[in-house]
Order: C-alpha cells, then structure tokens, then sequence
C-alpha cells in the first residue's frame, strides 16, 4: 500500500515536472513520461514501412509521422510506448538531406556539439561505434535534468542519440525514457533492423 502511494506521487511529481519541459534537440518535445514500463512478456514485432525506411517496432507502440522543420528534413517517424494514454519512452527517426558529404563522425561531432545547450545537466554515459543498415553510426548515452521552471522539482531522465550517413543522407536515432536501461534491448533490435527503401 505504501509503495502504490508513493509510486503514485512520485508519477504525479513527474509528471508535474515534465509539463513544462522545454524543446530538446531537433525541435520536437520532450514528451512526459511518468510511470515504469509494463511486464516482461515477450515482445512482438511489427514492421513500419514508409518515409524511405523499414524498421521493426513493438506492435502494441504507436507510430506517428510527423510533419518535418524544414525542406533539408524528411522521413520523420514518432515510435512510442503508450500505457493507459500516458508515454513511457519513445523513439524518433529523422532522415536530414546534407548539402555536401560528410563523415559520420563530423556529423555526430555536430549534433553532441548542441546537446549541452539543449540538455539541462548534460552528462555524457557512452559512445560507440556500431552498424547501421551496412554503414558506420555512432551510439550515444547521456542522462539530463527534466525541471520545472523554478527549479523546485526534476528528474533525471535517459537519452540515446545514434547517427548514420550514407551519401548526403544523414539518420538519427533518438530514444528518451526514465527507463531507457529497460528499453535498451528493444531499441536495439530496432536500429539493427532498419534499413532505407528503394525509391
């Protein structure tokens, strides 16, 4: 009983929290997220295909395409774990046309270059050198701050950033959850499912 009571502040306090939460990185909210993930039953996996790509996502996630920022982006998909109407993590594919070829490694130089100023309390966990649908990416964790506007109550949030180029078309991979550890499994078979379409 106790536990219920506090899991139900503590969802309450978050919540509270996260309502006010600015813009993070691409422009797109940081969405609330307020209670654990469900149960340890096994994951089944549809498979999303449209916006250039293919990719395997849980069936029971939803997906929403979203309109893009700007001409140079395109093939924007919202995948997210919804549990009694309030999201738990999610993930955000976004395709962004470049201008001139670039390594993947000055691509991801770019993008960590803004996450202190778009990332309260930025704290860097990891970064790896993974494959993405045959091509270099590069995987990054950092943990933030989500605070209300006075500061007078936060929570330390997860994200996962992964980039990939191929040409003059860069990929990123985006995740945010309290619980990221817990999704990490299924992110994973996410991104090494991906591939682009032929169009």
């Amino acid at each position: 009983m106790k536990r219920t009571f506090v899991t139900l502040i503590a969802t309450l306090l978050i919540a509270l929290v996260l309502s006010s939460c600015s813009q993070a990185v691409h422009e797109f909210p940081v969405l609330p997220i307020t209670t654990t993930p469900a149960s340890s039953t096994p994951i089944v996996f549809s498979t999303y295909n449209g916006n250039g790509f293919a990719i395997p996502y849980p069936a029971s996630w939803g997906t929403i395409p979203l309109k893009t920022t700007g001409s140079y982006r395109s093939g924007v998909v919202l995948f997210q774990d919804l549990q009694q109407g309030t999201v738990i993590a999610y993930f955000l594919i976004t395709e962004e046309h470049l201008s001139q070829k670039v390594s993947v490694e000055d691509y991801f130089a770019f993008q960590r270059a803004q996450l202190p100023s778009n990332y309260s309390e930025y704290t860097p966990i990891g970064t790896s050198n993974i494959t993405v649908d045959g091509n270099e990416a590069i995987e990054h964790t950092w943990s933030y701050t989500n605070s209300n506007s006075n500061k007078s109550l936060s929570v330390e949030e997860y994200h996962l950033l992964v980039c990939t180029v191929e040409g003059e078309t860069a990929w990123s991979f985006e995740a945010d959850s309290i619980f990221l550890d817990d999704y990490m499994s299924t992110l994973n078979t996410m991104i090494a499912g991906f591939h682009t379409l032929n169009q």
